[in-house]
């Protein structure tokens, strides 16, 4: 692709998204509810998550190839095959994080670009978002420029062009969550900068995902988390619940949680499809629908019922023998939890306080303090969603 080509892309994708701020949806060729963004990143693989979603989303990033296979988990000379996945069965799409022209030079991607001309992900917003985006967004730079981020060239692999790709997409998380008004978790991230880097960074992408995600993001997407940054979040907040001050992030309950379960491992495309079809064969993806579509309008009813219905599937399926004779295509299994944001479910235990809350004693002041911040917190999401943690770090012998 020429320059040219990719200035042309990027024109016609803002004259798209400045007629529609939600042309996003018609941009996808067989798009399939639930829909959700993967997670991306080295130790978390893609192809577990397809098969429970209608759609999986990429969020694709001009990246070098080498960050390319280490965070996406797909070989560049895979793309080819990829492409003809996602054309034959819409399961799998990608999303430009950046317009085109920031893609020029990554040659790889091209077909991908070319074939699939993928949306680029414009997030609708009113002309107030608008001025805090912006004035986040300077901020960040003036940071920058006086040398506080300094730490992600120390603490971050690869090349300094993959480094700045990377800070890029953190300081659209921040901004994302000044827009929402959670103001606190972008803070955190400020302050700890050259304290505890690392911390700051796992606050920022999971306090992003759970809250600024679902108000901002175009489609009625589902929530997807690795168990790892999820755990983190749920134990920054034990040691903030401490102490329920103004000037410290109280604890929140964001949600319910509504079952943990086991499901199969495939670490590759071939395994992928194999499990496709068996959760197909089963109706886990028409369960799971029902059960993403009765969250979102918090029907308790349907809640209920559908979660049984999936447990029920979920559990058939890990005592299924034939997976056995598949070892090349499923080699392990893998814990899943299911919830939801944005809504509180009778008696259900919450989101945050799984295991949470063991060891705090709450007086009913700060536990005030809590149901009050929670009903803040469910009023700036505004809709509910469910979520999914996948947990990588343990496979289970099948």
């Amino acid at each position: 692709m020429e320059y040219s080509d990719l200035v042309d892309y990027t024109n016609e994708e803002d004259e798209l998204f400045r007629k529609n701020k939600n042309y996003i949806q018609h941009r996808f060729k067989n798009l399939k509810e639930p829909i959700s963004y993967a997670v991306s990143d080295v130790n978390v693989q893609l192809w577990p998550q397809i098969p429970f979603m209608g759609t999986t989303l990429i969020k694709l990033s001009p990246v070098t190839e080498q960050l390319f296979e280490r965070v996406y988990h797909i070989k560049v000379n895979q793309i080819p095959e990829i492409i003809q996945f996602v054309q034959d069965t819409g399961r799998l799409q990608f999303v430009l994080t950046d317009d085109p022209t920031y893609f020029f030079g990554h040659e790889y991607l091209y077909k991908i670009l070319e074939e699939l001309h993928p949306p680029v992900l414009n997030i609708a917003s009113t002309e107030q978002e608008k001025k805090i985006w912006d004035e986040s967004n300077q901020y960040c730079q003036e940071l920058f420029k006086q040398g506080q981020f300094d730490n992600y060239f120390k603490l971050l692999p690869g090349s300094k062009y993959d480094d700045l790709t990377i800070l890029k997409n953190d300081i659209k998380k921040y901004s994302f969550l000044k827009m929402a008004g959670f103001d606190e978790y972008a803070d955190f991230f400020i302050n700890i900068l050259n304290t505890d880097f690392l911390s700051g960074a796992q606050v920022l992408s999971i306090a992003h995902d759970l809250l600024a995600h679902p108000k901002f993001y175009p489609l009625n997407t589902a929530v997807s988390l690795d168990y790892n940054s999820y755990d983190f979040f749920k134990n920054f907040h034990k040691k903030q619940s401490l102490d329920l001050s103004q000037k410290n992030i109280a604890l929140n309950e964001i949600g319910c949680y509504l079952m943990e379960k086991m499901t199969y491992y495939p670490t590759s495309l071939d395994g992928c499809k194999y499990l496709m079809e068996k959760y197909e064969s089963n109706d886990l993806n028409s369960v799971f629908l029902a059960l993403t579509q009765g969250i979102m309008e918090r029907d308790n009813n349907t809640i209920n019922s559908t979660k049984n219905g999936l447990e029920e599937i979920l559990d058939t399926m890990w005592t299924d023998t034939t997976f056995k004779n598949k070892s090349l295509l499923i080699e392990a299994g893998l814990c899943i939890g299911i919830g939801a944001t944005g809504y509180l479910l009778g008696n259900t235990a919450g989101l945050l306080s799984t295991i949470l809350m063991e060891g705090i004693d709450f007086s009913k002041d700060s536990l005030n303090i809590v149901k009050k911040s929670s009903e803040k917190i469910a009023e700036k999401i505004s809709k509910s969603y469910s979520v999914t943690i996948y947990n990588f770090k343990k496979k289970y012998k099948i």
